[in-house]
């Protein structure tokens, strides 16, 4: 067997320096609230249920996209190798890319509705 793991500083818990850590890091902080204010609405009635079905399908997902892509960018400031960096980008560029298709999906979204239901000529 090996080495047994040191115990920790009396009056504290195996962990806490790590969420200790989390709690200073302002993209986690910011994540958190992002995430927080994501989910409230299917745990406070704001919405009738057709329309928490559209935004679960539709609008919810973005903020998470937008909290990824700065929190790609705000933690590339440390990396130093070039093609770290780039496969950092390449992964900034992805979730960009996702992004602008969504919201180009949510503002074609209702011209389609409104072609579907037009009369025919």
């Amino acid at each position: 067997m090996g080495p047994e793991p040191p115990e920790p500083p009396s009056g504290r818990r195996a962990g806490s320096g790590l969420w200790g850590a989390l709690r200073r890091d302002p993209v986690f902080v910011a994540g958190a609230v992002c995430l927080l204010a994501v989910v409230s609405p299917y745990f406070f009635p704001v919405f009738t249920p057709s329309a928490l079905w559209t935004y679960a399908s539709s609008y919810s997902v973005m903020p998470l996209i937008l909290a990824t892509l700065v929190a790609l960018q705000y933690r590339l400031r440390q990396v130093e190798s070039g093609a770290e960096r780039r496969f950092w980008n390449l992964w900034t560029l992805a979730y960009g890319a996702w992004l602008i298709e969504h919201v180009t999906f949510l503002a074609v979204k209702p011209m389609d509705v409104l072609l579907a239901h037009r009369s025919p000529p």
